[in-house]
Order: C-alpha cells, then sequence, then structure tokens
C-alpha cells in the first residue's frame, strides 16, 4: 500500500510542473543550476553502479525539462514583441494594484503599515508615473509629426503608425473624419514616396 502510495504521488508530481509561472531570470538560473548537477550526476555515474543513482539522474532530467517547458510557456505567453509583451505586464501590475486597493479599502486612514512597504509603493507610483508620461509624450509626438499628409486623392490625412512584430500598418483618418486601416501596400498606392518613408522613419 505505501509502494503504490509513493507510485502514485511521484506520477501526480510529474503532471504538475512546479516551476509555471516563476519569473524568467529565476527560471534560468535554476536551469543552469539543474543542468550543472545534471552532469555531475552522469559523471558519477560511470565510476559505479549507474543503477545505484539512475532515480537521482531521472529526477534531475524532470526537473530540466520541467524548467524548460516553464521558460517556453513563459515566451508564448508574453510573447517575442516589444508592445505585445508589455501589455501582458501592464495587466499584471494593474491586476496588482486593484488588489492593494482592495485590501486597503478594508483599513481605516488611521491604520499604519511597514515604512519598507510604503516606501516601496512611492517608488513604484513614482516610476509608472514617469513612464506613463514617457508614452503619452510619445504617442502625441507621432501624431502630430504625421498630421496633414496629402494623399494622392487629394485629401489631407491623419495617419497613426501601428506595428506589431514586424507587420506595419496605418490608421488613417481624411479631413472629413472618414477612417480606415491600411497596410503598407495600400499606403504605398496612397501617399507620395517621401512621406512613405516619413512614416517609416517615425515608427
Amino acid at each position: 500500500m505505501i509502494k503504490f502510495k509513493s507510485i502514485r504521488e511521484n506520477v501526480n508530481e510529474a503532471l504538475r510542473n512546479p516551476y509555471k509561472g516563476k519569473p524568467e531570470r529565476d527560471l534560468k538560473r535554476k536551469l543552469d543550476s539543474f543542468e550543472s548537477q545534471l552532469q555531475d550526476l552522469i559523471k558519477k555515474s560511470r565510476g559505479r553502479q549507474r543503477r545505484e543513482i539512475e532515480g537521482e539522474i531521472r529526477d534531475m532530467e524532470t526537473k530540466v525539462q520541467q524548467v524548460k517547458a516553464a521558460l517556453k510557456e513563459n515566451v508564448n505567453e508574453d510573447g517575442h514583441d516589444d508592445v505585445a509583451s508589455m501589455k501582458t505586464k501592464v495587466k499584471v501590475a494593474m491586476s496588482a494594484l486593484q488588489k492593494m486597493d482592495q485590501e486597503l479599502s478594508k483599513l481605516s486612514d488611521g491604520d499604519s503599515l511597514p515604512t519598507w512597504w510604503t516606501n516601496k509603493v512611492a517608488v513604484a507610483v513614482d516610476k509608472l508615473d514617469g513612464m506613463a508620461d514617457y508614452l503619452d509624450t510619445k504617442v502625441e509626438s507621432v501624431n502630430e509629426a504625421l498630421s496633414g499628409l496629402r494623399g494622392k486623392d487629394g485629401k489631407t490625412y491623419k495617419v497613426d503608425v501601428m506595428k506589431s512584430g514586424r507587420k506595419i500598418q496605418f490608421k488613417i483618418t481624411n479631413q472629413f473624419g472618414d477612417f480606415k486601416t491600411i497596410n503598407l501596400k495600400q499606403a504605398a498606392k496612397l501617399f507620395e514616396e517621401q512621406d512613405l518613408e516619413k512614416l517609416q522613419a517615425d515608427d
């Protein structure tokens, strides 16, 4: 009965990945450590009966595979593009802020909090505010730079550049308020070459 329970626990553990959702930096550190330990175990197995150490080797191989799977999953969830990755991270930050807001609402204004915690919040808020200002300024400057472009059809356009990985699209709005999204090929037909270069340069 004990042996069966042990086998069942090992199977359950194998199905569960304890490294899932861990920070990428920690996962890479663990992967280096586990791979190094695995190599050491393999070397040791050459000097004595492999049967004595094969259980440890299997356990370490499982850990290496679990960490690699967790790293791969992190890449798939976050995406390779800066904007896609940052959108995911901002959502995580918003979730954390909402959670803190809910917990703080349970406290009275006269309650005290640890100094280390309030200091961390002050620093984080200052950084978040600065990052938001940067994005706000950047988007405004791009919009201003791409306003008033004259198309080959004689209309004047405001153009917003949208990039996702290698894919570039343009949201164009004419002076009458009509707007649509076009791709690079369509933009080449609508705008002069120098304006198209400006669009790509500003992006």
